[in-house]
């Protein structure tokens, strides 16, 4: 339910963005060497949180694969979120194809 539920959530919430008179005209695509904290360009936020999502469920459920006290099944819950999001942040460029720059700008 999780993993189907990310990437509607970042739909509502990325469009209620593309309103926002403070909003960048256009939106650069995802990527790492553009600065996550910036308001006026969402998408980097949600890229940047998808692989910290992902990354904690990654070390999480390797923990729980060592340790004595074995793997619970929501250790993997971050991962499942990070994983759903990183897919939402790649469809968001098709779905709001008039807000972001194109492809080789």
């Amino acid at each position: 339910m999780i993993f189907l539920l990310c990437p509607v959530a970042l739909t509502i919430v990325l469009a209620i963005q593309a309103l926002n008179p403070f909003s960048k005209v256009t939106w650069h695509r995802p990527s790492w060497s553009a600065n996550p904290f910036t308001f006026g360009d969402p998408i980097q936020l949600f890229h940047l949180t998808g692989f910290i999502c992902l990354a904690q469920g990654i070390v999480t459920t390797v923990r729980g694969l060592l340790s004595p006290e074995g793997l619970f099944v929501e250790a993997a819950v971050p991962a499942i979120i990070g994983f759903s999001v990183l897919i939402g942040v790649k469809i968001m460029p098709v779905i709001f194809k008039l807000k972001f720059e194109a492809a080789g700008a």
